[in-house]
């Protein structure tokens, strides 16, 4: 039985707690029990190919989804670099969904430090991806909520900005140069 008179704070020491929590979330630690270890039990490449939208800054209002299809896209991987800041970059995205995911919600996760959004191959809107500060990601497009089966080949389109959601302040230079 605990002793009446000692009474715990009811407030953590945020300099303790928030690395503790971090720990649960960061997806390099514990990772057979942290949150995106239970979330992502399981990932598969995707193919990834680029077309940078030549012009600089602004440079992406006179290209039409069409257009961009036209181009040449190159091969490219993860951890590469892009830029540089205020620059439009397209990615297509092609992948199979493995069998032994039937019945499984399957997402591709984008994890940039950018603002993106993800089209269809038929030149539609899907939705817009951030992965800036903490309190803005938005990283993940559910690709089905329950895989049903066959593996085909798919495809998509990603359009990535090279700034963050609300911009690149000073000190916030994304890209190399």
């Amino acid at each position: 039985m605990a002793d009446p008179g000692v009474q715990a704070s009811i407030h953590k020491n945020l300099k303790t707690t928030i690395p503790r929590i971090n720990n649960y979330i960061n997806s390099t630690r514990f990772s057979s029990v942290n949150l995106k270890g239970r979330l992502y039990a399981d990932s598969r490449p995707v193919s990834l190919s680029h077309w940078a939208v030549p012009g600089g800054e602004g440079a992406w209002q006179s290209w039409t989804f069409e257009e961009v299809l036209q181009q040449d896209f190159l091969p490219t991987s993860v951890g590469e670099s892009f830029g540089p800041t205020w620059t439009t970059h397209w990615f297509k995205v092609e992948y199979e969904i493995p069998e032994e995911w039937m019945g499984y919600e399957v997402r591709f996760r984008w994890a940039t430090g950018s603002e993106a959004s993800v089209w269809s191959a038929e030149g539609k809107l899907m939705q817009g991806l951030s992965t800036g500060t903490s309190y803005q990601m938005r990283p993940d497009y559910v690709i089905t909520k329950s895989h049903v089966g066959g593996a085909t080949p798919q495809v998509f389109y990603v359009e990535m900005a090279t700034n963050r959601l609300f911009g690149a302040g000073d000190g916030d230079d994304l890209s190399k140069r």
